[in-house]
């Protein structure tokens, strides 16, 4: 693996985003990445009881790496390449087995967005989430779908149109996250823990809450993927975008 690094602990599969010098920004090889080690637990009865996803150094994901982003050339590249993510959030949200993220740090973007379709998220105390896409001239597909049901229509737009920064205290208030620990070395524990709390429901039943809960979103999210595709390609974004570099 380039982009992650796989360890266990507990029967639990720990899944690292490791580009701590991009600040974990997951560039296509890292989403391909992702979606396989996913799979291969989710779909493997007989492996690891479930899945914790964290990050490497000061941040957990910066989200999607823009320098991939501003060379992508056409709206049939853009589709392909956020493709891929709509398949790892779909991964994520239908996966039979617990999947609890540990915020390590900064969630911007798609990291933060990720958080809304695990089934659980542990945070650390000084933990920062953001979701700045309007900022580049992009959305953020998840707050647009699932996030207004989680947060309301009015706050999760708020949040997409002005990409403000929030506390741990102020995500977990909102839903965003769970459970926040003030012992950054318990971090990861306490993830594994919420997997066994969940592991003790039947899998049959943990299937059903797990498709029944998101079944409704993913064609809107589907929608709000494309329409991120062809956002991406345009001029504004792909200004602002390179605006970001250069600085």
């Amino acid at each position: 693996m380039d982009y992650i690094s796989l360890t266990s602990r507990s029967n639990v599969l720990i899944l690292q985003l490791s580009r701590p010098e991009k600040l974990n920004a997951i560039n296509k090889g890292m989403w391909i990445e992702i979606k396989e080690a996913i799979d291969k637990v989710c779909m493997d009865e007989d492996s690891y009881l479930g899945i914790v996803i964290t990050g490497s150094g000061r941040a957990f994901s910066s989200g999607d790496d823009i320098y991939d982003m501003y060379s992508l050339k056409d709206y049939s590249d853009s589709k392909e390449f956020f493709s891929r993510i709509y398949s790892v959030f779909r991964s994520i949200a239908l996966c039979i087995k617990p999947i609890v993220a540990a915020v390590n740090g900064l969630a911007v973007g798609g990291g933060a967005e990720l958080l809304l379709v695990v089934d659980s998220a542990v945070a650390i105390k000084d933990a920062w989430f953001s979701f700045p896409e309007g900022l580049l001239g992009l959305i953020p597909p998840v707050l647009a779908t699932i996030g207004v049901s989680q947060f309301g229509f009015r706050r999760a737009r708020y949040l997409a149109l002005t990409g403000r920064r929030i506390t741990a205290m102020e995500a977990r208030e909102l839903g965003l996250i769970d459970v926040i620990v003030d012992d950054r070395s318990m971090l990861i524990d306490k993830a594994i823990e919420i997997v066994y709390e969940i592991s003790k429901i039947p899998a049959s039943a943990r299937r059903e809450i797990k498709r029944l809960t998101v079944l409704g979103y993913l064609d809107l999210l589907e929608r709000s993927i494309d329409s991120l595709a062809k956002l991406a390609v345009e001029r504004d974004a792909k200004h602002l975008m390179k605006r970001f570099i250069e600085s």
